[in-house]
């Protein structure tokens, strides 16, 4: 009856574990597609990625920071080759990688 209990232990805490990355997953994917419909309000020929990414690869990086200016990000530094905006309002960091011109939430 022992082994039974601790098999049921760890199904729940597993299962508990699946269900917050879920919720974290759907939280981010939200805030992405925000910010997306902001920043196309701005630049409107941007494209909104697999894996939360925005492509803004019709635009010079010039134009993509004037935009991201405009929501009120600030240049913070740049971070393993990305450019890092952080919002005070919103609290929400953005990478802008100037090669490929593409914006996500994470470094």
């Amino acid at each position: 009856m022992r082994k039974d209990t601790n098999i049921l232990e760890e199904i729940e805490y597993v299962s508990k574990m699946i269900r917050k990355e879920i919720a974290f997953s759907v939280k981010e994917g939200a805030g992405s597609s925000r910010i997306f419909q902001s920043l196309q309000k701005e630049i409107p020929k941007i494209y909104f990625r697999p894996n939360n990414i925005i492509d803004a690869g019709r635009y010079s990086v010039e134009k993509i920071e004037n935009a991201l200016e405009q929501l009120g990000y600030e240049f913070r530094k740049d971070a393993e080759g990305k450019l890092h905006y952080f919002n005070k309002e919103t609290s929400v960091s953005l990478y802008l990688n100037p090669s490929n011109k593409k914006i996500s939430l994470t470094p």
